[in-house]
């Protein structure tokens, strides 16, 4: 493989990036590389349009439904309990979730009720606790297609967050669960 350099004026050398061997010159990648877990909701163009991001504590979120299906749902504090509503205004503060950390698990905050995402005692979730305990500890892990999984500490293993049959309520799950979209507000 040759290499190409060029002389600056003070007698210097750069060296630039190799040339590709002829036969694979259409498989060479010169250009940037660009990152695959960022992605812009398409209705919100221009420049106050929501970036996906990983959850990380000391920041809010609005926690989607990773779908195709328009508007996404959003997990959404409503009278009280959790549901999963169409979700398009970041205004809507019954969606915002602030993230925390204790001992190492993540939990979900609301700024409007003061309380915590957690599960019940009935493989269901809900927004009750006022702290942030072992029933409230997340763990988000990173789906390969992209978006994230969330996992409960149930006993000694781990249970996922799901979407009910009926598609509005929140479930504990050992299947494939939700895939979710941590939208930085």
């Amino acid at each position: 493989m040759s290499r190409d350099w060029d002389y600056t004026t003070e007698g210097g050398a750069n060296q630039h990036k190799p040339s590709p061997p002829p036969s694979t010159s259409t498989d060479y990648d010169y250009g940037p590389h660009t990152p695959t877990g960022t992605s812009v909701d398409d209705i919100y163009p221009g420049p106050t349009a929501l970036v996906e991001v990983v959850p990380w504590p000391g920041s809010t979120f609005v926690i989607r439904e990773r779908v195709t299906r328009r508007p996404r749902r959003a997990i959404t504090l409503v009278m009280g309990g959790l549901q999963l509503k169409d979700w398009n205004c970041p205004g809507d503060q019954s969606s915002h979730w602030i993230c925390e950390e204790k001992d190492g698990w993540l939990g979900f905050h609301s700024p409007v009720a003061d309380k915590y995402i957690g599960h019940d005692n009935k493989r269901g979730f809900w927004a009750e606790a006022r702290q942030h305990k072992d029933w409230e500890y997340f763990c988000a892990r990173r789906h390969p297609e992209g978006g994230y999984v969330l996992l409960i500490k149930r006993s000694h293993t781990l249970s996922k967050m799901g979407v009910a049959h009926n598609g509005g309520k929140l479930v504990e799950t050992t299947g494939e669960g939700a895939v979710w979209d941590f939208v930085k507000l």
